[in-house]
């Protein structure tokens, strides 16, 4: 059985993500429109599987939720379900900024079980990549200030 406000949650969370959400407010007596920034876009399906609404949700809200702690401008994430003997596989691949792709995957025999490694690896990832840019950068202005001296 599921909350009853779950579908609001699921349909509020897609009104969001599509970007069409205005907020008004008012300014200097006229209503001035100010649109959110730009959310990621996820495409879910399933190769074989059959990926209901509960399972639909939870990808997009975990991948969100995931992806946002590094980039807060991810493009798009793509989510496949397949079934592969036994296991179900779970492959993800992120388009975060421009030239940057990341992709992910795993298999167990739960697929929920399957995409929580996937996504796990996947903020492995993005967490190396963001590392690498700030330790890079300090570096650089470790070396400018070595230079000034």
């Amino acid at each position: 059985m599921t909350h009853p406000a779950a579908g609001t949650m699921v349909q509020a969370l897609r009104d969001h993500r599509a970007g069409i959400e205005r907020i008004f407010c008012e300014l200097a007596g006229r209503a001035v429109a100010v649109w959110n920034p730009v959310v990621m876009k996820i495409i879910v399906t399933g190769h074989q599987v059959d990926v209901g609404e509960s399972l639909r949700g939870y990808a997009e809200e975990r991948l969100i939720e995931g992806v946002r702690k590094y980039f807060d401008q991810a493009i798009e994430g793509h989510v496949i379900f397949s079934h592969d003997g036994p296991e179900y596989r779970t492959q993800i691949k992120v388009h975060v900024g421009k030239g940057m792709l990341w992709e992910s995957c795993a298999a167990d025999a739960d697929i929920r079980q399957s995409f929580t490694e996937a996504v796990e690896r996947l903020e492995k990832q993005l967490r190396r990549h963001k590392r690498k840019l700030r330790d890079h950068h300090a570096s650089a202005e470790d070396a400018a200030a070595t230079d000034e001296d």
